[in-house]
């Protein structure tokens, strides 16, 4: 249930896909989707856990863009969304502005810009089946898809976790 106070975040990630976000934080809402423009998706976020995961490239190129999901989230579960998302942990959280309802709303995202947190690799086929799939969840044009199936992949060697992913993105129940 949401309360009156709120905040408003674009996801391009895993959490493109409703599933993904609701089995972090309950009082999410899709509010529409957003083309953002001058940057382009790419996998090259360090995470802890041998991976890599999405990230926005700042371009200044008109012609680049991130298709992503604006959500709406309780301000009450935004300390846990941070945790979820490694704010302070190689990632930031920055802000732009979207008319919303005739109304301007500051829209945060999270994007890791400092070298230590990034690193060439490849994304757990998992984590990519999130993004995939919420991509086509969110009816994103086919070339986009396209791109985002193109991205190689390595599987996780960690049987548990590839376990639980697999059965959130299939929507099954995932005891915490």
């Amino acid at each position: 249930m949401m309360n009156n106070k709120s905040f408003y975040v674009f996801s391009y990630g895993s959490n493109l896909l409703l599933e993904r976000i609701k089995a972090r934080i309950d009082s999410v809402e899709v509010v529409t989707t957003h083309k953002f423009e001058g940057y382009r998706i790419v996998f090259n976020k360090k995470s802890v856990d041998g991976s890599t995961k999405a990230n926005l490239k700042y371009t200044g190129n008109a012609d680049d863009f991130v298709l992503g999901v604006i959500h709406r989230i309780d301000a009450n579960d935004k300390a846990a969304l941070d945790l979820y998302e490694g704010l302070g942990f190689g990632y930031e959280s920055r802000e732009f502005k979207v008319q919303l309802n005739g109304e301007a709303k500051g829209i945060h995202f999270y994007i890791a810009t400092d070298d230590q947190h990034l690193r060439d690799g490849r994304p757990y086929s998992w984590y990519h089946d999130f993004v995939v799939a919420g991509a086509k969840q969110n009816g994103f044009p086919v070339a986009y898809i396209s791109a985002l199936e193109e991205v190689e992949t390595v599987k996780d060697g960690n049987g548990e976790r590839e376990e639980i992913n697999q059965k959130i993105l299939m929507g099954e129940p995932v005891l915490n």
